[in-house]
């Protein structure tokens, strides 16, 4: 764990979690508003999508766990 996650590559890891964010801060809010327009100001659709994103990326976090794991045994 501490291969992916420790000191030695906290500068890289830092800067893809900035990207995704700023990613995520510019494109979050004009698909939110699509959503919302497309449901007649409705914004629980463009909840649902954030919650099946969150999710897709906590599986995505355990293959990723798995495969890792495998390949070091």
């Amino acid at each position: 764990m501490m291969g992916n996650y420790g000191l030695i590559n906290q500068g890289a890891n830092y800067s893809i979690i900035f990207c995704g964010y700023s990613v995520a801060a510019f494109f979050g809010p004009k698909i939110a508003v699509s959503i919302a327009k497309s449901n007649h100001g409705d914004f629980s659709k463009a909840f649902y999508v954030a919650i099946a994103v969150a999710v897709v990326g906590l599986i995505l976090n355990f293959v990723y766990q798995k495969v890792k794991g495998v390949a070091q045994n």
